[in-house]
């Protein structure tokens, strides 16, 4: 019988095949990642119906300003708008200016109680408030010191004691005909956008964001509202 000589497996083998593998991944990875984060990507990994959904179009609140409009509808009084505001505050601050000269706030009325805190946010707008700490600050007074925003004479009693505010003129204003116009407004808009809860977008007049359900999503709502912009941005080849 002829003994059969065996040779020892050959680790040089191994090894080059185990760094084969290696490098497949990683580039598998890179180009993973590459196509996900590309603007097609973006766009084509929105669900209508679940991410945002479709709704007639409407007329942009300001004809005049040539930017892609979004509305958020919020209301001082809801947690969950107080829970965004500093994550949406800051990224505002990061958007390029083209997209956030078309970011407009309307103060839904759900209930009459709701009525003074949209009167609120419309004499902070006047006065120049809207866009500085105050408006973040009205949200701390109502979901952490938890005055009661529902009623006029606290929110005057607040303004008057707020360092950063003229109490005198945030008082005339916030009984001002043009106060009380913009507030019958916003009303008439919350039923036009067939607005039922908050915080709740439409881009461009033509997307409702979040889609249901909003729980746990936040971050993910100003995604989706990016990739809307940067879609309706790309439709003018701009």
């Amino acid at each position: 019988m002829i003994a059969l000589s065996h040779q020892p497996y050959s680790e040089t083998g191994s090894n080059w095949r185990t760094f084969f593998q290696h490098i497949c991944l990683v580039l598998s990875v890179v180009l993973l990642f590459s196509l996900t984060n590309s603007p097609a990507y973006a766009q084509s990994s929105l669900r209508e119906g679940y991410d945002y959904q479709v709704i007639p179009p409407k007329h942009p609140l300001d004809p005049d300003n040539d930017a892609v409009e979004v509305i958020e509808f919020f209301s001082y009084l809801c947690p969950h708008c107080a829970s965004l505001e500093p994550i949406l505050s800051q990224w505002l601050s990061e958007l390029p200016e083209q997209y956030r000269k078309g970011f407009k706030h309307v103060p839904v009325i759900f209930r009459p109680q709701w009525e003074p805190a949209a009167r609120e946010y419309y004499t902070l707008e006047a006065l120049g408030y809207k866009d500085t700490t105050v408006h973040a600050s009205v949200f701390k007074a109502i979901h952490k010191d938890k005055l009661n925003f529902t009623k006029e004479a606290a929110i005057l009693q607040w303004a008057n004691a707020h360092p950063a505010i003229d109490g005198e003129a945030f008082g005339e204003v916030f009984n001002s005909f043009s106060v009380l116009s913009k507030t019958r407004r916003s009303a008439d808009l919350q039923r036009e956008y067939d607005v039922t809860g908050v915080p709740s977008f439409v881009v461009a007049g033509r997307y409702r964001v979040p889609g249901p359900d909003f729980r746990g999503r936040q971050r993910r709502i100003l995604e989706i509202i990016e990739t809307l912009l940067g879609q309706e941005y790309a439709k003018r080849g701009s």
